[in-house]
Parts: structure tokens; sequence; C-alpha cells
């Protein structure tokens, strides 16, 4: 069934702003996965890709050089581009490597994963007396952009604004950066900024050009959360490139990229096949038939040491479900988590001591009247 025809009164692009009325009907506040076991773990970036909406194609240059020791989030092209998702109006373009802002206000953030004691690197140039921001610490906004205000951290970009704690370089609303330092630092609009975010655990130190110009402890639980870039609305732009982050922990790897995968069944007159849960293309997903139960599972290959499993549902998510392993795809199940309270968006499952070759999503009980899509099934581990 073609989108149309599933969502009569929607136009197929705009799942983002969907997913976005769903969240606030049902759930306005999405439980942050913070386990202690893990956490290094959940700081990781994938080395798989993910997440594509509320972006506009255009002309991008060839894929920045990562600097070394750093991973690229954002490398100029439209392939990074499609790693992330917009949550609220407006969105970015690419031109010329550069991501520029549209509309507002909203956030492009990066939904692949969490991050936790890290550096976040990333220039910003704004043409005149303009607006933006870098969001830290925050959960999955559900398509909302005032959740990671309230939540993480900004670290504001507006350098005439009175109010010293929301002017550059300052956590907004929380501490004001060192004036001097910053006017040493700053360079005027036109020309382009580097800002390093340095978060190791709740503390917070942000360097503009070499300069460090803040140092806060914060408050809040942004130990370990989602970063992204503002879009602040209509004629406040905001330019962005080079995004580069840079953690402590080893970097998680995804076992089901790619990998052999089995359905229960697809949705009838699509093409949302199984494999396209694990191609690692938010714009591509598996759905099911509409009846319970169904399972999606994938072969991995070899036995793997599965440290989490990330399930990005679409609007069609499981209420109930269990995660499976089994030594072999032929073998009896082991389940090795399961929910009976699911509520959609992103679930990260935390697993302890936990091995296997192929491993089975088991839905047992549809939140919606379809039947049951993922965006992307992650099995991570080192």
């Amino acid at each position: 069934m073609d989108e149309h025809a599933r969502f009569p009164d929607r136009t197929p692009a705009p799942r983002t702003a969907l997913r976005r009325a769903l969240a606030r009907s049902a759930v306005l506040l999405r439980r942050a996965v913070t386990v202690a076991a893990v956490a290094a773990t959940l700081a990781t970036p994938l080395t798989a890709s993910a997440a594509t909406a509320g972006v506009a194609n255009g002309t991008a240059k060839g894929a920045l050089a990562a600097e070394p020791g750093y991973t690229s989030l954002f490398d100029g092209t439209q392939a990074s581009l499609n790693r992330w998702r917009q949550a609220g109006p407006g969105g970015f373009t690419i031109v010329d490597g550069t991501l520029k802002s549209f509309g507002g206000m909203g956030l492009l953030w990066y939904p692949v994963s969490t991050f936790a004691n890290y550096s976040l690197k990333l220039d910003w140039m704004m043409p005149g007396d303009d607006n933006g921001g870098v969001f830290i610490g925050f959960s999955d906004p559900q398509g909302d952009p005032w959740k990671p205000v309230n939540e993480g951290h900004e670290i504001q970009i507006d350098a005439t604004d009175a109010d010293p704690s929301r002017t550059t370089g300052s956590v907004y609303s929380f501490k004001a950066p060192d004036a001097a330092l910053r006017a040493q630092a700053l360079r005027p609009p036109g020309q382009w900024n580097t800002y390093e975010i340095r978060v190791h655990g709740q503390h917070v130190e942000v360097v503009l050009n070499d300069v460090k110009i803040n140092d806060y402890m914060s408050t809040r639980n942004i130990a370990n959360g989602y970063i992204g870039v503002q879009n602040d609305g209509d004629g406040m732009d905001i330019n962005y490139r080079d995004i580069r982050i840079k953690t402590d922990a080893p970097t998680l790897v995804d076992y089901a990229r790619n990998r052999t995968v089995t359905v229960s069944s697809v949705e009838p007159g699509s093409q949302h096949a199984g494999p396209r849960a694990v191609d690692g293309d938010l714009a591509t997903r598996w759905g099911s038939a509409y009846s319970d139960p169904q399972w999606i599972q994938v072969d991995l290959g070899q036995t793997r040491i599965i440290r989490l499993v990330r399930l990005n549902w679409e609007v069609a998510y499981a209420r109930a479900y269990q995660i499976q392993v089994a030594p072999g795809c032929g073998s009896a199940w082991t389940t090795v988590y399961s929910t009976v309270n699911g509520d959609g968006g992103i679930d990260d499952i935390p697993l302890s001591n936990v091995s296997g070759r192929c491993v089975r999503v088991y839905g047992t009980q549809r939140a919606t009247q379809w039947g049951y899509s993922l965006w992307d099934l992650n099995i991570l581990g080192f």
C-alpha cells in the first residue's frame, strides 16, 4: 500500500510531522534509557548510518577528511546528512558542503547514537546579526524541538544578545562566557568560527577558536544524550559544517548492517521488505502484515556478544514485543528482553552477558491498526 492510501490526509514526505503529532497526543515525555553498566556503550557513535527527514537536497562538495581521532557526523555530503533528522519546522539544505538553515524554530539532531564523555567540534558562520546554537545532552525529542531546550543545554550562537547568559559561548540561560576571552576569540559575521564543546559527566566546557571561554557544571542529566544544531527561524540564518566527535570509549559496531534478514511477512502491496530495516537508510523501512504476531530476525553471520539493541519504530510500532537470541537461526530462541508497554520512537535496550548468532524481534501486540514497522534495527557490540 502506498503512503497516500495509508495516510490519505498527508503526503508521503512529512513523516516527522506525523510523529510529532502522535508524540504530543500520546507520550509527551520519553524515557531516557541510562544504564550504568552500558553507559560507555551508549556513548559511542555507530559505524552505521541512520535517519533522514526534514532536510532538503542541495549541492554538496566531496566528503571532508575526518580530523584524526574524530568521527565525522556531517562531512558535507548528502549521504552524511541522511543520517540526521529534523525536529520541528524549517530545516537545512546543503550548499557547497555547508548546512544552510531555513525556517524554524527547529532542530537537526543526530539519532544514530547518544554520546557521553566526548569532544564535539563543528564550524559555524552567521551572515549577519543572526541566531543559532548547538544542543547537547537530550533524549529523543519525538519531533518536538522544545524538548532539548528543557532537557539538555544549548551552547548559544548570538553575539549581540544583551543578556550575557544568552550570547555566543553561553550555556543558554545558565552561564555566560568570559566576556574578555570571547571578545578576543570571536570572528565577525561572514567569517567562520569553530566550537569545541567538551562534555564529561555533567561538566561542560566551551572552546571558541581554540580559546576556552566557558566552564559550567550542569545540574541537568546531560551525561549521556543526543546532539543537534538549531535553525532558529526565518531571517535568523546560520551555517554549519564539518561536524565531528571524539569519545573516550570504543566505537560500537552495528552487527546487523546489511546482514541476512528473515521476516514473518511484508506489508501487502508494499516494498517494505525485511532487509530495509538493516540498510542504514531511514528513508526505507520494514513493514509487516496487519496481524499479530509478527517478527523480524537477523543472522549476524557468527556468534557475537551483544551490548545493545536499538529499535527505531515508524508510526506503526509494537505495544508488546520480545527480543530473542539463538546460537543459530534454526535453534531454540531465548528471550532476553520483553515489554508490554512499548511507546514507539527509539527504544535502546541494553543487554548484559548476551551472545548469539541470530537475533529476533517478536511482536505480540500492535499499537496501531497497521502492522509492525521499523526504520532501523541495530544490534550493537564492540
